[in-house]
């Protein structure tokens, strides 16, 4: 498939307007980009163009102060925001309690294990090994009652709480494991290096409950998540849909990006709109608008030592949806970027590296046409602004193994033990 959408692009890529010479300056690009667009029977005064500086010198611009539909770049909004409220370390915390007691004669928890969720995106199947590794080694081998889920527990990139609390059944119980299981384990073998696995079995039901308080409930243990950075380096890798709501939620929803923006920004009522943490629906951004999130995100991650790499793709290297874009060894890692696209509309914003001026922001805007035909002109334009700006400066970047892993993730044990059944006592079972 990858192939194929190579041959795609190489082939849109063909029909573009060849020009004897490079663009010498912004006013050429602009010019050259305007043709394009005529060429392909679309209106330029559908497009809106900003490219900045990181000191404030504005290249090239036309519609900047106009909104446009930025579909899924409206997850950077999304994702600074977060950055903004939780913290780019944030861990979401699973809590794990029981209302039972342990018996060391026969390493069963009698009572039950109760989940209290709280919207973690990332969690997976995977992270059920570190459970049990953990419960194992507290010497649980057997839990006589129910697994009770209570608060939003996710697992899988689904938000089916039921099937939740199942599949974390199954993947405790080495008895239950199914093939999609089985792949987890070596995927997770293979991460940690952990060769043996000791399950554990839980005799009742997996059972869902509204609200319940856990104050009279032993803490065992807290599964913490990867960190923020990583969920949404995920997120905007691939441009998911379903993280960036789960992400957005945690915040408090479009209303609340669109609060926070329009507060940090100082952006004008009305100028921007968001229907969605996703970029799915109406969504309104000023490319303007756009170019400043981006610098203030770049601003937002120094200080932990992070850069936009760290939460968005780096094209022609990363996974996901600038995979197959800027392959050419000499713009491979020189432009760091979200894309969006919907129907009619595209978009793409994010960071140039070039020789002679630096780090280049920009925002490119699209709506009125092809979507597909849109991402090449996209491309033409950023390769005749580079030309403008000395050329491209790739970063030293390596792909990682992965993103979507439990590497990260811990558990945090809660001070205290179980209550434990006295030796030799009668063991009442639920």
């Amino acid at each position: 498939m990858r192939s194929i959408v190579s041959l795609i692009f190489i082939a849109v890529a063909l029909c573009l307007p060849r020009a004897a010479v490079a663009a010498p300056n912004s006013a050429a690009a602009l010019e050259l980009y305007r043709q394009a667009l005529e060429e392909s029977r679309l209106d330029m005064d559908r497009q809106g163009v900003l490219f900045e500086t990181l000191d404030g010198e504005r290249l090239l611009s036309y519609n900047v102060d106009c909104p446009f539909n930025p579909a899924s770049v409206v997850k950077l909004a999304t994702s600074v925001v977060a950055i903004d409220k939780l913290g780019v370390d944030y861990r979401y915390g699973t809590g794990f309690y029981t209302n039972g007691r342990f018996s060391p004669d026969t390493g069963e928890l009698v009572g039950d294990l109760v989940v209290v969720g709280s919207a973690d995106p990332m969690m997976t199947t995977e992270n059920a090994f570190l459970i049990a590794k953990e419960l194992r080694s507290r010497g649980v081998t057997r839990i006589t009652g129910n697994l009770l889920v209570t608060g939003p527990l996710y697992l899988n990139f689904s938000t089916d709480r039921p099937a939740a609390g199942r599949a974390l059944k199954a993947a405790l119980d080495i008895e239950l494991w199914t093939p999609a299981i089985e792949a987890a384990y070596e995927r997770f073998r293979l991460q940690t290096g952990n060769d043996t696995y000791e399950s554990v079995t839980i005799d009742g039901s997996v059972v869902v409950l509204s609200d319940y308080s856990t104050a009279s409930l032993t803490p065992l243990f807290v599964l913490r998540s990867v960190p923020l950075v990583k969920i949404l380096k995920q997120l905007n890798n691939y441009s998911n849909n379903w993280m960036a709501s789960v992400v957005g939620q945690k915040v408090g929803g479009p209303l609340s990006v669109q609060r926070s923006m329009t507060t940090q920004f100082n952006i004008p009522d009305g100028e921007l709109h968001l229907d969605s943490c996703s970029g799915l629906g109406s969504n309104g951004m000023r490319p303007a608008d756009v170019v400043k999130m981006l610098r203030y995100t770049r601003a937002k991650l120094q200080p932990k030592a992070y850069g936009p790499i760290n939460i968005m793709p780096v094209a022609g290297i990363d996974p996901g949806t600038l995979e197959d874009r800027y392959l050419d060894p000499a713009f491979r890692g020189a432009v760091v970027a979200k894309t969006g696209t919907l129907r009619s509309v595209s978009a793409l914003a994010g960071y140039m590296h070039t020789r002679d001026k630096g780090i280049v922001l920009f925002a490119i805007m699209n709506s009125g046409g092809n979507p597909a035909r849109f991402r090449s002109l996209q491309d033409y334009l950023v390769r005749q602004m580079f030309e403008v700006c000395g050329g491209p400066a790739p970063m030293a970047y390596t792909r990682p193994r992965s993103v979507a892993n439990t590497s990260g993730a811990f558990i945090e044990r809660a001070p205290g033990n179980i209550p434990e059944i006295r030796k030799g006592a009668p063991v009442a079972r639920n």
